[in-house]
């Protein structure tokens, strides 16, 4: 399966999950979707890479 591209996860409105090896760039693959999106994102932040994004406490 080829990797995900922008386009085709902005296509689709099923939910995804990055996973990869420290430093495969999945925080600046998130960030720059993030950017782009036209809809709210929930991201699961274990790691508070994420620390400027508006935190519900669960």
């Amino acid at each position: 399966m080829p990797p995900a591209s922008k386009q085709l996860i902005f296509k689709d409105s099923k939910p995804i999950v990055l996973t990869g090896n420290p430093g495969s760039g999945k925080t600046t693959f998130t960030k720059s979707l993030m950017q782009e999106a036209q809809y709210p994102i929930f991201v699961l932040d274990v790691a508070d890479e994420y620390s400027g994004l508006k935190r519900i406490d669960l």
